[in-house]
């Protein structure tokens, strides 16, 4: 059998005019519209949040390089004194935040080896909200709440472990701060009333994310979780 050998320059030749033919195809083939499922659509508006107001981990390479980079610059014994400066009793771990342009980044760095996992759930919730799906293991628990409009609260809790980074949007409309067993409760209020809570306590960091419920909803959330004592 004879072999083709794909280059880059043949690619460059046919993959615009085969993307143009595939497009004529489309274009002509109906009115170009497709129902997505509900699932679906619900799953990708969640991620469409996420990307837009960003409070999630930053596992990229390229910027966990970025940050080791910036500690080595300051100097190790630096970064630690920085953060022993700092240290609240109440927990286990130390974080330093480095200011980007529109985001800041939180690396954190765990004091203590070998400590359990603790998992809690909010025993509040919205009225009308209702538990749609849950992921958990040795680290983390995920759970996601929706209501017949399809709005969303998105719940997290992770388990601090040293190196890990986590990014923060910057670009918010107003930041309200909030207290809880002597922790600030940081909760990010957007123009589209979309909404991003952070909180630590012990050895974990707490997030939350919804679409447009009130800034008390998300504090009695806090307020009132409780240890998840098995999986669902």
């Amino acid at each position: 059998m004879e072999k083709m050998k794909v280059t880059d320059e043949l690619l460059e030749q046919v993959v615009p005019k085969l993307s143009d033919e595939m497009l004529d195809e489309y274009e002509n083939s109906g009115d170009g519209e497709h129902k997505f499922s509900e699932r679906f659509e619900k799953k990708m508006k969640r991620l469409i949040w996420q990307e837009k107001h960003k409070l999630h981990e930053i596992r990229t390479g390229a910027v966990i390089k970025m940050v080791a980079g910036l500690i080595a610059v300051l100097g190790v014994a630096f970064f630690f004194a920085s953060m022993d400066s700092k240290a609240d009793p109440r927990l286990f771990f130390e974080k330093m935040e480095v200011i980007l342009e529109d985001s800041s980044l939180y690396v954190y760095d765990e004091e203590l080896d070998n400590y359990n996992f603790t998992p809690y759930e909010p025993t509040y919730v919205p009225e009308g909200y209702e538990e749609v799906s849950r992921k958990r293991d040795d680290t983390i628990i995920y759970i996601d709440y929706v209501n017949e409009d399809g709005k969303t609260i998105c719940w997290k809790q992770r388990f601090v472990v040293s190196g890990s980074v986590m990014g923060i949007d910057a670009e918010y409309d107003e930041l309200v701060v909030l207290e809880y067993a002597g922790e600030n409760i940081t909760i990010r209020v957007y123009e589209d009333e979309y909404k991003s809570l952070y909180y630590e306590s012990g050895n974990s960091i707490f997030m939350m994310t919804a679409d447009n419920i009130s800034v008390k909803d998300m504090y009695e959330m806090i307020r009132q979780m409780e240890r998840v004592e098995k999986i669902k």
